[in-house]
């Protein structure tokens, strides 16, 4: 769930960013801080800085935890894994190249996708991730199921044994 509210919170900034941007594009970098400065400034240009951080401080900790957290218990959850860090620092490169460009469209865009990929891959890793652990939790109950029965069994062949001895 933390990974979802925190793909969820980047989303929802970078769309405040995305909107502030189009709305008020800079002209240059000094402009873009200038304009933030100003009192009479627009909300949308005040909240404009928080996407980047925001951005960089939950994509560390998302990072981090998949890999402390997320074992690498099969080789296509070893690969979901590797893509989805590696997409997710090719986004952190797209987020700068976006700022240090003045957001063009085509930046803009690829930043996009590369943010529907990361969700696509959020995903299919916890999919296959709960997957694995309901096919353990279901081997785990048919294991029990199987020696409970192998052990009643057990118990009714004994009993039916020392009946028939004694009759």
């Amino acid at each position: 769930i933390a990974y979802i509210l925190s793909i969820a919170t980047i989303g929802v900034t970078g769309a405040i960013t995305a909107l502030a941007d189009t709305l008020f594009p800079s002209t240059s970098m000094q402009h873009t801080l200038t304009e933030q400065m100003q009192p009479n400034a627009h909300i949308l240009v005040y909240l404009r800085i928080y996407h980047p951080i925001l951005a960089l401080v939950l994509g560390f900790l998302v990072i981090m935890s998949i890999r402390i957290f997320i074992k690498d218990s099969t080789a296509t959850i070893a690969k979901i894994k590797t893509a989805l860090i590696a997409t997710i620092l090719v986004q952190v490169v797209l987020g700068f190249a976006n700022i240090l460009l003045l957001t063009p469209l085509f930046v803009q865009v690829i930043h996009l996708v590369t943010a529907d990929i990361i969700w696509l891959l959020v995903v299919i890793l916890f999919l296959n991730h709960k997957l694995l652990f309901y096919e353990l939790v279901v081997t785990q109950i048919l294991h029990k199921v199987v020696m409970k029965k192998l052990f009643l069994e057990l118990i009714v062949d004994r009993i039916l044994l020392f009946w028939i001895m004694k009759h």
